[in-house]
């Protein structure tokens, strides 16, 4: 291999070094935005009339008269079944914008028993759409969150993670 050949190959490996320890660098100190518009890592906003549990929690951010929402509800029942079977490590709660006696008459007309509270402000959330999930760790902080109905694929992939918190991963500010 000739010098010049040497050198150029030297340059691409500390310009691929580079690149490398700026993406990691970006991932560790910049929070995500998920597609649900929810920043990883930040603080789950207060919501009034509800006390986020001291231990991981799923939260469903739900609207009456959504589509979505409705196909979604095979779904949510077994989510709530699990619950109640104390198969999941996470508790539910479900959020909706309009008032607590409809959220809950909407959740007890689809099987779904879970508490709901009435009256979030979705906006203040930076809640962009319905149905949204966030998983919310046992410090208050979002770990996770999903938008729109979700895939077998990506059901799937939400018990399972709810089913093992304890062993998720660490999210990139409790490994500093």
């Amino acid at each position: 291999m000739s010098i010049i050949n040497k050198s150029r190959l030297d340059i691409l490996a500390n310009v691929v070094l580079v690149l490398v320890a700026i993406s990691v660098a970006a991932h560790v100190f910049w929070p995500t935005t998920t597609q649900a518009g929810i920043t990883i890592g930040q603080h789950m906003p207060a919501i009034p009339g509800y006390k986020i549990q001291p231990k991981t929690t799923l939260v469903l951010v739900l609207r009456t008269g959504c589509p979505y929402c409705e196909a979604s509800m095979p779904f949510y029942r077994r989510l709530s079944a699990l619950h109640s079977q104390g198969s999941l490590k996470a508790h539910l709660v479900a959020l909706f914008p309009g008032p607590g006696d409809e959220a809950r008459s909407f959740l007890d007309k689809n099987g779904v028993d879970i508490p709901a509270v009435g009256g979030v402000d979705l906006e203040a959330m930076h809640v962009q759409g319905t149905p949204t999930l966030i998983l919310v760790d046992r410090d208050g902080r979002i770990d996770d969150s999903w938008l729109g109905q979700l895939s077998s694929l990506k059901e799937s992939n939400v018990i399972s993670v709810v089913q093992s918190v304890d062993t998720h991963r660490d999210p990139w500010w409790k490994v500093w």
